[in-house]
């Protein structure tokens, strides 16, 4: 090896830890980051901040739901767009959601 790739092998190695370095930190799901909004909705202690990600979750469970209703709706997989089942089936996920995060959340936690 001469000494010119010698020090190319030191520069790339350096460059590569630098690199690394400067890598942002992996996504924690717990880190306190806050996304604008259009709309910004203080729930104080009529539910507690404890209890904001239930909320959360639940709403995400509403938006996947309708969702997917909508998009068999328009590729003709279903007929009409709100049906009971549609309701019923939200409903048993908002009780999932609700059960994991008030009851199992509680009990387990994981690190």
């Amino acid at each position: 090896m001469t000494p010119s790739s010698s020090a190319a092998s030191k520069n790339t190695a350096a460059s590569s830890s630098s690199a690394a370095a400067a890598a942002p930190p992996p996504f924690s799901p717990d880190a306190d980051v806050v996304y604008p909004a259009l709309f910004t909705v203080n729930l104080g202690d009529s539910i507690g901040r404890q209890y904001a990600p239930v909320l959360d979750d639940v709403i995400r469970v509403l938006c996947i739901q309708f969702a997917v209703q909508v998009m068999l709706y328009f590729s003709g997989a279903s007929r009409r767009l709100l049906t009971a089942e549609l309701l019923m089936v939200s409903l048993f996920m908002i009780v999932g959601v609700a059960l994991y995060w008030l009851v199992f959340k509680s009990l387990v936690r994981f690190r």
